[in-house]
């Protein structure tokens, strides 16, 4: 049984890593960087369940975009899988 950090999209700004300083609508507002994920577009946490697998992390986060072994064996720690495509 191994924890995972689970990567994914940022909440705050949607993955763009930019957010509006104004309301869409305004045309004086301008794009910042996300003070949230520093402008990455990603965060990332760690979840304290322990999984046999990386397809059971999967099932528990469809739209995660990445998983990163949380582990004290050398061979697994710090390994991260990252999906090719998040639905």
């Amino acid at each position: 049984m191994v924890k995972f950090k689970i990567h994914v999209h940022c909440a705050d700004c949607a993955g763009a890593g930019v957010v509006s300083d104004g309301h869409p609508n305004d045309p004086s507002s301008r794009n910042v960087l996300c003070k949230e994920c520093d402008g990455t577009g990603k965060d990332s946490f760690i979840d304290e369940m322990e999984y046999d697998s990386i397809a059971d992390v999967i099932q528990d986060y469809p739209k995660a975009i990445g998983f990163t072994y949380v582990d004290s064996n050398p061979q697994l720690k710090n390994y991260t899988y990252i999906r090719k495509e998040t639905k």
